[in-house]
């Protein structure tokens, strides 16, 4: 059995000698534990939180591919905006000419690009 002492009441949890942090195994005899913080409470759930609130910039790859998307996104903008305008001059209903529109913008977009 684990007995604090009075001089022991003074410490850092972390610097006491006799704690587990992770996982005991007791192979031989009796025993008993005391869990005393569980999930983020704990000195390992303290440092994968405290990893996890760090905001690091777009890295200059992220930044490329953002910038590519856009670029993209412009470019089949325009070529549907003009499909469009020279179907209906041509004599295409407006519901033909707005599904062209559309597929062109959605067809002009990579499967590897989608959010």
């Amino acid at each position: 059995m684990l007995i604090m002492k009075s001089s022991m009441k003074q410490k850092i949890l972390l610097e006491v000698a006799v704690i587990s942090l992770k996982v005991f195994n007791l192979l031989i005899g009796n025993g008993t534990a005391v869990v005393f913080q569980t999930g983020d409470n704990t000195f390992f759930g303290k440092i994968a939180s405290s990893t996890l609130k760090i905001e690091r910039p777009p890295s200059l790859l992220t930044a490329e591919i953002f910038r590519l998307i856009v670029v993209l996104a412009y470019i089949s903008f325009t070529l549907a905006t003009i499909f469009l305008i020279v179907a209906i001059c041509v004599g295409y209903s407006v519901s033909a000419s707005i599904v062209a529109f559309v597929g062109i913008i959605v067809g002009n977009v990579p499967e590897g690009l989608l959010p």
